[in-house]
């Protein structure tokens, strides 16, 4: 019977230095698996806008293309904050539950030690007492244990929660960028065919730009300026300014070169290029079209684009 109570008194003695050498559950939560799904996401979400931010820099010299891509980033970046809010607040909602049960079984393992510590005092010791004190302790810590158990499992179903809507909002976004990609491509070869179109009606002469295809001409261009310092909200806007684009500059050539056709009989001068040198003297256009790669040139003292 005295080993019995020396063993019991010791297993108490080692068991009341282990729970008072500090509480077993961290107030504050370390990476549960809700942690690292959801960081998996904002991870992935936060690349997706740098590559968007990287584009929209890239494209700063076509505004509506800009424009756009930084209200994608804006987009994302909003959504992300209310979920990140969320996510904070979940956070917060588990340090404070995990307080609670830790305050619980703190009080919990006062009463033990205190009534460990009056069974010790009694003669003789009250080894029944600290039994029962230990009995009753180990149901609530169970209790306890359970519940930040408990705690922790709705925390990672409100990160996973979390997580499925931000991998949603970068599924959006990602779709948008796709369903752009072919008219930023045209936004960018429109910036540089209006730049040839505006210098192929600047070297044709004024009878050229008047005529009907001239006028198409000119308003297209004047269109693609306008679209390009707008807004872009419509897919394949700018797909078909380029092909709309490409039509008039087309069509506004093969008019010039017919014009030079029937001119070509009658007119014969000297050809230099733009910066002055003589290249051709006392040809027709045709002849020197013949001759020369295709570019423009100084016929007659006017400039003129030879085919």
């Amino acid at each position: 019977m005295f080993m019995r109570n020396q063993y019991i008194l010791l297993r108490i003695l080692v068991f009341v230095l282990c729970i008072s050498a500090g509480n077993i559950w961290s107030v504050n939560a370390a990476e549960s698996r809700g942690d690292t799904i959801y960081n998996e996401a904002d991870n992935r979400f936060q690349i997706l806008i740098q590559e968007i931010d990287r584009e929209s820099q890239y494209y700063s010299y076509i505004p509506a293309i800009d424009h756009y891509l930084d209200g994608l980033a804006d987009e994302g970046i909003a959504k992300k904050k209310k979920i990140n809010e969320q996510w904070l607040t979940a956070q917060n909602t588990l340090k404070e539950q995990l307080e609670q049960v830790y305050a619980e079984e703190f009080a919990a393992r006062s009463e033990y030690e205190e009534r460990v510590n009056e069974c010790l005092k009694e003669n003789p010791v009250n080894y029944e007492g600290i039994e029962e004190a230990k009995a009753a302790y180990d149901r609530i810590f169970k209790t306890c244990e359970l519940k930040a158990e408990n705690h922790r499992k709705d925390y990672d179903g409100k990160l996973i929660a979390l997580a499925d809507d931000l991998n949603q909002t970068y599924s959006e976004l990602q779709g948008k960028m796709n369903q752009s990609a072919a008219d930023v491509e045209a936004a960018e070869d429109l910036y540089h065919k209006q730049s040839e179109a505006l210098e192929i009606l600047d070297q044709a002469t004024a009878e050229q730009r008047q005529s009907a295809s001239g006028k198409n001409l000119a308003a297209a261009i004047s269109n693609v300026n306008n679209a390009l310092n707008g807004t872009y909200a419509e897919t394949g806007a700018f797909v078909r300014l380029l092909e709309s684009l490409l039509q008039y500059i087309e069509v506004f050539e093969k008019e010039t070169t017919s014009i030079h056709v029937l001119q070509e009989n009658i007119s014969k001068g000297d050809v230099y290029t733009v910066n002055g040198i003589l290249l051709l003297q006392n040809v027709t256009e045709a002849d020197a079209a013949e001759m020369l790669p295709r570019g423009i040139y100084i016929i007659n003292g006017r400039k003129t684009l030879l085919p």
